[in-house]
C-alpha cells in the first residue's frame, strides 16, 4: 500500500494506482477505507471495485435467519455498513447497469436495509424496492442466457 501511495503522489494522472489502491484495501477488509480512496475526486474507478466493496459489505452485515448466529455488530454499526454498502453498489449500476452481481446486490442491500427499519411501512417500501431490483437481475440473467435449445444441441466433446 505504501508503494502504491508513493506511485500515486509520483504520477497523479495514472487511473490505475487509485483503483489498485482500492483493491488492497478491499483485500484487507478495510472496507470504508477502499470507498474513500475510490471516490476520491478525480478517480474513476470501474464499477467492479464500487461492486465489489458493497458485496464484501453485504457479507459482512448479512444474518442468515435459518442460522442463528451471535451476532455482536450493534444496530447502529449494521446500518452504517448497509448505508455504505448502498452508496457503493448505487455508483456501481451509475457505471454499469447491465452487470448482474450489482443487481443481485442492490436487492440484497436492500433487504438487509428493510430488517434494520422499524417502521413498517418503510420495511414494505425498502422490500418492494428491493424485488424490483431482484426482478432486473433474474430478467438479466434471462436476457443473457443460451437458449436451451442452443445448449442442448451442442455435440459432445
Amino acid at each position: 500500500l505504501t508503494q502504491l501511495n508513493e506511485e500515486a503522489r509520483a504520477n497523479p494522472n495514472d487511473a490505475r494506482v487509485p483503483e489498485a489502491i482500492a483493491r488492497v484495501l478491499i483485500e484487507a477488509g478495510r472496507l470504508q477505507e477502499a470507498y474513500d480512496a475510490a471516490t476520491k475526486p478525480g478517480v474513476k474507478p470501474a464499477a467492479s471495485i464500487f461492486s465489489t466493496i458493497a458485496v464484501q459489505i453485504w457479507r459482512k452485515v448479512y444474518v442468515d435467519p435459518k442460522k442463528p448466529q451471535v451476532n455482536l455488530m450493534s444496530t447502529e454499526e449494521r446500518t452504517r455498513w448497509v448505508e455504505l454498502g448502498l452508496q457503493a453498489i448505487d455508483r456501481a449500476a451509475k457505471i454499469d447497469s447491465k452487470d448482474l452481481s450489482t443487481l443481485a446486490y442492490y436487492g440484497l442491500l436492500l433487504r438487509e436495509k428493510a430488517k434494520l427499519e422499524p417502521d413498517p411501512e418503510k420495511v414494505l417500501e425498502i422490500q418492494l424496492e428491493a424485488q424490483k431490483w431482484t426482478e432486473k437481475a433474474v430478467a438479466l440473467s434471462k436476457a443473457t442466457a443460451p437458449p436451451a435449445d442452443a445448449a442442448a444441441s451442442k455435440p459432445a466433446n
